[in-house]
């Protein structure tokens, strides 16, 4: 009769199992490689900061990660801990050192992740996205397997505590040793625990000299680096190739006024030290940063290129006539009464805004958005000179609000106007929804199983002309956010996290084209599309992400300032193709963060689509009306420009007929 095993020696069998070791030193040297590539990768990267992931934080917590970012030095900190401690945690569990500390620390840190953004409540990015299932993201599950490892005995690890832990047992000659003593034995343990140093080394020296051969002082990309990237765009961005059919007073024309003297070169984008806002304040949308008498006349030089006319008034009947004979077959002017809706774009307003809607006095509303001064020079434009009454205006972003510093710079000039609120203050008018759904979106749940349709804001149902001011920057999960992504803050929900999955990055395999896209729908719709009367985008302080500061453009002709521009277009899928252009040509830095997200394929899909109905995915007719009617075939034509130095479009080469791009630079 065979004697029955003591269960706490079978467990100790078990531990000791060499599979099962194999398989724990795998899953620690796999862990492992993930901290330390981030580490090295946000070490390479840069300028990366944690802000813009701290300024996004929702929940419960969010104040507290918030605060991380209201001082420079405290966020400096917060960067350095995060790439110090990514490096130690990977290096320590690759190599089997002090493995139970590191994984515990890799837990801690990977939960403070998980905290500061949890997968129980709508972010930006939203819950249908890859490694994010509601409660449970790819950081809490990584955070539990290393609190797994933590909890096994350290022989269960094959690495340099194995080997110390070895070499000491050895020393001890009394008691209960499993330690061979053959000397080809203790060899073959040497080449167990230190299997890993093959793949790190190789690992390092790849890394190494892919950083001796990238960067440089100067841009951190060497020339052949930047060819490289150069290549792949040419091969995906095919230049002078128009697509659609063009559309404008002057067909395909998108006028570009660039002057760097209306912003502020020395701007530092900081808080007062009082805390208080106030004419010292250094921040972008102040006056003191952004000169509005020079915003005032690039609008006006462009406004007069777009339609043709010497002076304004004549200009602004034009656009009117044009706007109306494309929509209703007749050329017409504005008629009194007839309502304009300026949507602009106030992401910050969702975490930088105190109740009394002054705004948080740090980085949190201090990201890119559509700037006062632009605002104030396009109602100058249509009282002043197209003749719409002030009480005929509508402004703001209806999902968001507009701040009081704002507010009282656009009032002072003109009272009449309505200002958008989800207040009852009686100075601003207050945001409805539309009754029922206004627009409907074409991949019928199969894409955006969330979506379906959506109601609109009362006010662009109600409005006869809409005139969209969104700033020009890159977006982590579209790639670029512009026009049609501005009209996310259109639709009702709280969020937009329902449409996310329609864009370019957030399910696998989208990145590449004749994917369904949500922006069409936008772009399509009879309301956030159709009644558009100008395209004016913003593009003083232009940005690299959808909640990051204005960064200063290193590419010609900007040459390290700010962007200071304004594009203006009657065709929206031309304005968008150059503002495109612009982005991908600024951010070819392999260490920009922005890149990851705004070289891929697929970004510019919906521009291919909604230029031509030949490249609509087979699947997929786009009918956002909710009437089974298709839109045009055409909504205005899409190029890349020839390259990023002479910067010209097929009609400036008069080789065809896409895009013309007159440049107004005025440096």
């Amino acid at each position: 009769m065979v004697a029955e095993q003591d269960p706490k020696h079978q467990i100790d069998m078990v531990l000791k199992s060499k599979y099962l070791n194999y398989s724990i030193t795998i899953a620690t040297i796999v862990v492992g490689w993930h901290f330390l590539y981030e580490g090295i990768a946000k070490l390479m990267m840069d300028n990366w900061s944690a802000e813009g992931y701290l300024l996004s934080s929702t929940g419960p917590f969010a104040p507290f990660f918030h605060s991380l970012t209201t001082s420079p030095v405290l966020l400096n900190l917060v960067d350095w801990a995060n790439i110090i401690g990514l490096l130690a945690i990977g290096l320590l569990l690759m190599v089997g050192l002090f493995v139970r500390f590191a994984a515990i620390a890799g837990a801690l840190l990977l939960l403070l992740y998980y905290f500061a953004n949890p997968p129980f409540i709508p972010t930006e990015t939203g819950f249908a996205i890859e490694g994010h299932y509601w409660l449970i993201n790819k950081n809490l599950i990584e955070a539990i397997l290393l609190l797994v490892i933590a909890t096994l005995p350290k022989e269960s690890f094959l690495g340099i505590q194995q080997l110390i832990t070895r070499k000491r047992a050895k020393e001890i000659k009394d008691g209960y040793s499993t330690l061979p003593s053959n000397e080809t034995l203790e060899r073959r343990n040497l080449l167990q625990n230190l299997i890993w140093l093959p793949f790190l080394g190789t690992v390092s020296l790849s890394l190494f000299k892919e950083q001796d051969s990238t960067i440089n002082g100067t841009s951190s990309a060497t020339m052949s680096q930047k060819e490289e990237i150069e290549k792949k765009r040419a091969r995906t961005h095919k230049p002078n190739l128009p697509i659609g059919k063009a559309k404008g007073i002057f067909p395909g024309r998108v006028v570009w006024s660039w002057n760097p003297k209306s912003t502020n070169g020395l701007c530092t984008n900081t808080p007062t030290e009082s805390g208080v806002f106030d004419e010292n304040t250094d921040v972008w949308f102040t006056d003191r940063n952004t000169c509005q008498e020079i915003v005032d006349k690039m609008l006006a030089d462009a406004i007069k290129q777009i339609s043709g006319k010497e002076d304004l008034a004549s200009a602004w009947i034009k656009i009117f006539e044009y706007h109306n004979q494309q929509k209703e077959g007749r050329t017409k002017g504005y008629r009194q009464g007839q309502k304009v809706f300026l949507k602009l774009n106030r992401t910050s307003a969702f975490f930088g805004i105190n109740e009394d809607l002054s705004r948080v006095l740090d980085r949190r509303s201090f990201c890119s958005e559509t700037s006062p001064q632009i605002v104030m020079a396009v109602l100058r434009q249509l009282i002043n000179y197209a003749g719409v009454s002030q009480k005929d205006i509508y402004v703001g972003d209806p999902m968001r609000e507009i701040f009081r510093d704002e507010f009282e710079k656009y009032s002072s000039e003109f009272a009449d106007v309505n200002y958008l609120s989800h207040t009852d203050d009686p100075s601003r008018t207050k945001v409805t929804e539309s009754r029922q759904p206004l627009i409907f979106y074409s991949d019928k749940k199969k894409v955006m199983p969330n979506a379906g349709s959506d109601k609109l804001y009362h006010v662009i149902e109600q409005a006869d002309y809409l005139v969209n001011l969104p700033v020009m920057k890159a977006h982590v999960a579209s790639g670029i956010s512009l026009f049609a992504k501005n009209h996310f803050g259109t639709q009702c929900r709280e969020t937009a996290a329902h449409l996310h999955p329609g864009l370019n990055e957030q399910n696998p395999g989208r990145e590449k084209y004749g994917e369904y896209r949500v922006l069409v729908d936008f772009m399509g719709n009879n309301h956030t599309g159709g009644k558009n009367l100008i395209y004016i985008l913003d593009a003083l302080w232009a940005a690299n992400n959808w909640n990051a500061l204005p960064v200063k453009f290193m590419s010609s002709p900007f040459n390290n300032h700010w962007s200071s521009s304004l594009l203006v277009s009657l065709d929206p899928v031309a304005i968008e193709s150059v503002a495109f252009d612009i982005l991908r040509t600024e951010f070819v830095n392999a260490y920009d963060k922005s890149r990851f997200f705004l070289d891929k394929a697929g970004v510019d899909d919906y521009l291919h689509q909604s230029a031509d109905s030949g490249n609509w995915p087979g699947n997929i007719v786009y009918a956002p009306n909710g009437d089974g009617k298709p839109i045009p075939d055409s909504l205005g034509v899409h190029e890349h420009w020839n390259n990023a130095d002479e910067k010209m479009y097929s009609r400036n080469l008069q080789v065809g007929n896409g895009i013309e791009l007159i440049k107004l630079f005025n440096g």
